[in-house]
C-alpha cells in the first residue's frame, strides 16, 4: 500500500508537470523567415539649360516689412541671458597688436576698445581668429568686459595663445550686448 500511494503521488506530480508544459519534448517553433521584396531605384535626370533663364523679381513694399529684433544669448558669470540689439551700444576697436612676454615667451593679443555710444554698454566681447602660416583657422581667442561707460576706453589682453603653429590673428568681432 505504501508503494501504491508513492506511485500515485509520482504519477499525479508527473501529470501536473506535463500539463503545465514544463516537460515538452517538441522543439520550439521556428519563427517564420521574413522575406523582403526587391526595391527598384529610379533615377531622374534634370535638364540644365545651356543659357541663363530670365527670372522675374517682385519687390515687397516697405510697408509690408516688419521691424524685428534679433535676440541672442550671452554668457554671464551666472549663466546665459538673452540679449537684443541696442542702437545706443556702440564700441569701436581703436587698435590691437600681438604682445610677446620675453621672459615666458607667451603671446597675447592686446588692444583698446572705446565706447563711442551714448549709453553704458552692458557687455563688450572682442574675438580674434587665429591662423597658421598656411592661412588655416586654428582657433579663436576672446576677452570680455562688463559695463563700459560712454566715452571710456578699455585696454584688453587675451589669454596666452597656446597653439604651436600660430602665425597671425584677425579681429573678427567686437560684440556689444
Amino acid at each position: 500500500m505504501k508503494y501504491q500511494k508513492a506511485a500515485l503521488i509520482v504519477i499525479v506530480i508527473g501529470a501536473l508537470v506535463l500539463l503545465a508544459g514544463c516537460l515538452n519534448n517538441t522543439p520550439p517553433a521556428t519563427p517564420p523567415v521574413q522575406t523582403t521584396t526587391p526595391v527598384s531605384v529610379v533615377s531622374q535626370s534634370i535638364p540644365v539649360p545651356s543659357e541663363p533663364v530670365p527670372v522675374s523679381v517682385t519687390a515687397v513694399p516697405t510697408s509690408a516689412i516688419q521691424n524685428t529684433v534679433a535676440t541672442a544669448y550671452v554668457k554671464r558669470p551666472y549663466g546665459f541671458v538673452p540679449s537684443t540689439y541696442h542702437p545706443g551700444y556702440q564700441a569701436k576697436l581703436l587698435e590691437s597688436h600681438l604682445d610677446k612676454n620675453m621672459a615666458t615667451g607667451d603671446r597675447t593679443i592686446v588692444g583698446t576698445v572705446k565706447n563711442i555710444g551714448s549709453e553704458t554698454i552692458e557687455l563688450v566681447v572682442v574675438t580674434a581668429d587665429l591662423y597658421n602660416s598656411q592661412g588655416y583657422l586654428i582657433g579663436t581667442s576672446s576677452v570680455d568686459i562688463y559695463y563700459l561707460q560712454p566715452g571710456k576706453t578699455w585696454q584688453f589682453r587675451t589669454e596666452p595663445i597656446l597653439f604651436p603653429d600660430y602665425s597671425y590673428y584677425e579681429i573678427s568681432a567686437v560684440f556689444t550686448g
